[in-house]
């Protein structure tokens, strides 16, 4: 038998996820004095409950870049849990988390 997959969904939904992302993350200083940009990817499981576990970065770009993706996600609001078959699951989540040092003119 074949039960659909209903994926975790944060609070506001996608962009809601990308504009908690986009609010809470500060740029480290030291990466910034030295210009270190680019888009750290991390994966986390959303458990059966809504909560983050398991926060893990898939493609590093800087150890302070890295480090600070990891916070902002463990603090990402509860979501609304995965379901399979109607059961609560727990289910990867994959987001990237791009630092780019915005130049003023």
């Amino acid at each position: 038998m074949y039960y659909s997959l209903c994926l975790p969904e944060p609070p506001g939904g996608i962009s809601g996820l990308l504009k908690y992302i986009a609010d809470n993350t500060r740029y480290p200083a030291v990466p910034q004095e030295n210009n270190i940009q680019g888009t750290v990817i991390v994966k986390f499981c959303v458990t059966s409950k809504g909560g983050i576990d398991q926060v893990s970065i898939l493609r590093p770009v800087d150890p302070d870049l890295d480090a600070e993706a990891i916070r902002v996600v463990k603090t990402l609001p509860t979501f609304r849990p995965g379901k399979q078959g109607g059961v609560p699951v727990p289910v990867w989540f994959t987001v990237p988390i791009k630092f780019q040092i915005k130049t003023t003119p």
